[in-house]
C-alpha cells in the first residue's frame, strides 16, 4: 500500500534537479511528501488516487462526511478513499462508467490537465488564459483525447504545464511525481496569486 512520509531532505531531490524547487514547494505545503522518509521518488509515475488526493488537501477539503465508496474498486477506509468522494463530487475526477475508479492506474499528462482544469473550474478561478496561441508550437498535440483538449489548452495558456521538448506536449505520456509537484507549484503562482 502506497503511504506518505514527509521529509524535507531526500535522497533523490539534489538542488541542481530541475524539480529540487517544486518538490521543497508541495512538500512545504503537505501537499505531498516522499514514498518513504528519504526518498521522493520523482520519476515515479503519479496514479489516480494520489492526485485527487493531493488536489483534496490544496483545498483544505474536510473529508470526514465520506461514509461510502461510489466504486467497486474504492475502498472508503484507504487513505485515498474520501478523496476520491470529493473529488468526484465536485466534479473534478470521474470514473469509467463502468463502476471503478482505478485508483491504481498511472495518470497521463492528459488527465494532469484535465484535473487542474476542472478543479479550477470547481473553485470559480478565472478561466482565460492569455496566450491561446502557445498550443500551436506543440506537433503532437493532435494525440490528445477529444475530452481534454481544453483542459490541456488552458493548461498550457495559463503557464500551468509545459511541454517535454520545445515542440512536444506528449498527451498520452505517463505524469511523473517530479511534473506533477511543477504543475501544482506552477498553479498556485499563476491561478490561486496571479
Amino acid at each position: 500500500e502506497y503511504t506518505e512520509q514527509a521529509s524535507s531532505d531526500y535522497t533523490d531531490v539534489r538542488t541542481d534537479h530541475w524539480f529540487y524547487h517544486a518538490v521543497t514547494f508541495v512538500t512545504d505545503r503537505g501537499y505531498f511528501y516522499g514514498i518513504d522518509d528519504d526518498i521522493f521518488a520523482p520519476y515515479m509515475n503519479m496514479n489516480r488516487a494520489m492526485f485527487v488526493t493531493v488536489l483534496a488537501r490544496i483545498d483544505g477539503a474536510d473529508l470526514t462526511g465520506y461514509a461510502t465508496s461510489t466504486f467497486a474498486d474504492t475502498d472508503i477506509n484507504s487513505w485515498y478513499g474520501p478523496s476520491v468522494e470529493w473529488a468526484v463530487e465536485n466534479g473534478i475526477a470521474a470514473g469509467y462508467g463502468d463502476g471503478n475508479f482505478g485508483p491504481t492506474d498511472e495518470v497521463t499528462r492528459e488527465q494532469m490537465c484535465a484535473f487542474m482544469y476542472r478543479y479550477a473550474q470547481y473553485k470559480g478561478y478565472d478561466m482565460t488564459t492569455k496566450n491561446t496561441n502557445w498550443m500551436d508550437r506543440y506537433v503532437d498535440a493532435d494525440q490528445a483525447s477529444a475530452y481534454a483538449n481544453d483542459a490541456i489548452a488552458w493548461c498550457v495558456g495559463s503557464g500551468i504545464i509545459l511541454g517535454t521538448s520545445e515542440n512536444t506536449i506528449e498527451p498520452l505520456g505517463l505524469a511523473t511525481r517530479a511534473q506533477v509537484a511543477q504543475v501544482i507549484m506552477n498553479f498556485v503562482d499563476k491561478v490561486i496569486y496571479k
